[in-house]
């Protein structure tokens, strides 16, 4: 694979999401009922979209909601944010909708612009207000206002920004609301002059679809039929919203779709599935004739009211396609009285493709790792090397691979493993298969990789051709594990652009390279991967200090819980100075890591704060292609680690090549639909077959 061919898939990984967003510049008049706030804008909080809700139901949550203004505020000034919509009354209870408790609103810091995440003049007076529910119409009763009183006056700059978050709400929705968006909109104190649009952070629905457990299909090399579908259940909320009770017949369609809308997989034909409903409707079941995207079944309702029905399908199967994985989702439409939705678009299924890479040996599956993703003809021109007996000069590895400076081209590269005392084959085959490699980085000292390999690389010509130059051969290293990680966390000098830095200890190693992916990538632009600082779990060592204080680091990630990395560790880090955003921490290493991955997929600009610590942004890794590696031994993981990081994916850890463990159940509960395909590092001596499958079936 070519250098540019990697430029362009990593320029491809990182998900876009766009938010609309409305503002009005607001001027002061006589007599009005606020001062000068500004330009307000506001947005469904990235974080929390918006939901599906009822008729009928109450205490539903809703999406969050951000307003931003500019930092302009008086004391006295009001805000009043109103649910609105169109099938929405306040003026009748049961076609309104209304904050069931007061949502939480909190005010961020200043920054520089709109939704910014720069950090505005320091003298700016972060804004202050109390906030209480209000009804718009006193008879009805329905609080569907949320009134914002500022106890505070503006100071400093005026064209700073200041969010305003409020955390998903709880509302209750009147029985008789009519389906579509529930608005959220914001008004001045008089609560008729708009202060921006309206946002929707939360959709009334009538009806439900919905399947359960989606069935986790692997990806075959040739097509499968008959995958079983789970149970499909339809739900009126109201009744007669998917079945008119009316004595007529309505034909209830399924159909499969992939994420694309392309049909990729098919009812499998001859299949008659057990259909039940409730309610006093009668079902006529027909087996699929062929094989389509489609399945379709007819419900005569009664001709009398009823309560809302409930319609399940079992025993539905599938065929898919050869070579194909993603997701398929299903969605549920009715003909009468005229076509239309049935709930929302679920998923049904998880096509999954599963990644194996392993080779005899753990020098064998570095080779294979390292070369498919850096070196082979025209690949990478450098690489690092470290023991592959031996974790802990080792563990420092990652992060130097990860930087582009240490090449001569500006790229970045992976980790091989190496025999201490001889260059194994498979090693010295992927280096010499690299036309391009002409220089080699070392970690740690002779008793990590011997005088012996290093002479070995050192007669090695680039490309193997006898007329080209011999491999340069740079080692890094110190008198210990740590001192060997001061020297490659300092090696470009101080190149630490945030001021970051991730702490792990040095005497294991399931910490340090469940967060090499981050520590290679950091969050993917230029110049900012994040310094792995490696210290004696009980105190901190004295190279670590100096690694934190050399590189001008102001905020520390630590990984691992206090048996890992000790509270007199973190109250040392906090003595120089430096602020501890998150301890990633689970009971295991296997928990840790899905720490850590969930860390890392939090989108960038979005605050971590599941660690119950400030928190800290995420990196905004992708969640579609995670890769799994032992949690007992430390070699697969830290040859696939860059690669991980390389793919701004996420490494997590099976307790042993026989146990799932706890953690990548916890991290892959939720995912299905995201999860397209897993990489599995080792042969099944590293990873079983069966540890595989319940990785597979945690997805959910």
């Amino acid at each position: 694979m070519t250098t540019a061919t990697r430029r362009l898939r990593r320029a491809g990984v990182a998900s876009v999401a766009a938010f609309a967003t409305a503002g009005l510049a607001l001027v002061a008049t006589a007599g009005s009922a606020f001062a000068a706030l500004g330009t307000i804008t506001n947005r469904v909080d990235p974080s929390n979209g918006a939901t599906t809700v009822y008729p009928g139901q109450n205490a539903q949550a809703t999406g969050g909601y951000q307003l931003d203004m500019t930092n302009s505020f008086a004391i006295g000034d009001k805000i009043v944010l109103k649910l609105e919509g169109a099938g929405i009354d306040p003026s009748q209870t049961n076609k309104g909708v209304g904050f069931a408790t007061k949502p939480t609103l909190t005010a961020g810091t200043a920054v520089t612009a709109s939704f910014g995440s720069t950090a505005g003049d320091t003298s700016d007076v972060t804004p202050t207000f109390s906030t209480a529910l209000a009804a718009s119409n006193t008879t009805a009763g329905v609080n569907d206002e949320l009134v914002i009183t500022f106890t505070n006056s503006s100071a400093g700059t005026a064209t700073d920004h200041f969010t305003l978050t409020m955390a998903p709400a709880s509302v209750n929705v009147g029985s008789a609301v009519g389906t579509g968006a529930v608005n959220l909109h914001a008004y001045a104190a008089d609560a008729v002059t708009s202060l921006t649009g309206a946002v929707a952070i939360a959709t009334v629905a009538n009806n439900k679809l919905a399947v359960s457990a989606p069935t986790a299909a692997t990806t075959s090399a040739s097509a499968q039929t008959g995958v079983a579908l789970g149970t499909v259940t339809l739900s009126e909320v109201t009744a007669g919203s998917i079945a008119p009770e009316d004595g007529s017949a309505t034909t209830i369609t399924l159909t499969l779709a992939n994420k694309a809308g392309t049909p990729n997989a098919a009812f499998t034909a001859g299949v008659t599935p057990t259909i039940t409903a409730t309610g006093g409707a009668s079902v006529t079941s027909t087996p699929a004739t062929t094989a389509g995207a489609t399945y379709s079944f007819v419900v005569t309702s009664p001709s009398t009211a009823t309560a809302a029905q409930t319609f399940t399908v079992k025993g539905l199967k599938v065929d898919l396609p050869a070579s194909q994985f993603g997701t398929t989702s299903l969605a549920a439409s009715s003909n009468n009285p005229a076509a239309h939705a049935i709930g929302g678009t679920v998923t049904a299924l998880s096509e999954l493709g599963i990644n194996r890479t392993g080779g005899v040996d753990r020098y064998a599956t570095s080779a294979q790792l390292w070369t498919a993703e850096f070196g082979g003809s025209g690949g990478v021109d450098d690489v690092v090397i470290a023991s592959g007996a031996n974790f802990p000069d080792a563990l420092s590895g990652t992060y130097l691979a990860g930087l582009p400076g240490v090449s001569p081209s500006g790229d970045v590269t992976g980790v091989l493993l190496t025999n201490p005392n001889t260059l194994v084959g498979s090693t010295r085959q992927a280096l010499i298969g690299d036309n391009n490699l002409t220089t080699v980085y070392i970690v740690g000292g002779t008793s990590a990789v011997s005088a012996n390999v290093e002479s070995q690389i050192s007669a090695l010509h680039q490309g193997n051709n006898p007329t080209a130059p011999f491999l340069n051969v740079i080692r890094i290293a110190g008198a210990d594990r740590y001192a060997t990680n001061n020297a490659v966390d300092l090696f470009q000098g101080v190149s630490n652009a945030n001021h970051e830095a991730i702490v792990a200890t040095g005497l294991n190693f399931a910490d340090a390279l469940s967060v090499g992916p981050a520590a290679y990538r950091g969050n993917g632009t230029a110049n900012n991967q994040i310094p792995l600082v490696l210290t004696d779990g009980a105190t901190l060592s004295p190279s670590a200090a100096s690694t934190l204080t050399n590189l001008g680091v102001t905020h520390v990630t630590i990984v691992g819980g206090t048996s890992a990395v000790s509270t007199a560790v973190e109250t040392a880090i906090k003595g120089l100075g430096i602020t501890v955003d998150n301890r990633l921490a689970g009971a295991d290493r296997t928990q840790t890591a899905a720490q850590i991955a969930a860390w890392e997929t939090t989108a960038t600009g979005t605050t971590f704060a599941a660690s119950g610590y400030d928190g800290t942004n995420g990196l905004g890794f992708n969640q579609d292609s995670p890769y799994i590696a032992r949690g007992d031994n430390f070699a697969d993981a830290l040859s696939g680690a860059g690669v991980a990081g390389d793919n701004a994916e996420v490494l997590v850890l099976t307790q042993s090549p026989t146990s799932l463990g706890a953690g990548i159940p916890s991290y892959f509960g939720g995912l299905a639909g995201t999860i397209s395909s897993v990489n599995v590092l080792g042969l099944t001596s590293a990873v079983s077959i069966p540890t595989v499958n319940a990785a597979i079936a945690a997805i959910s």
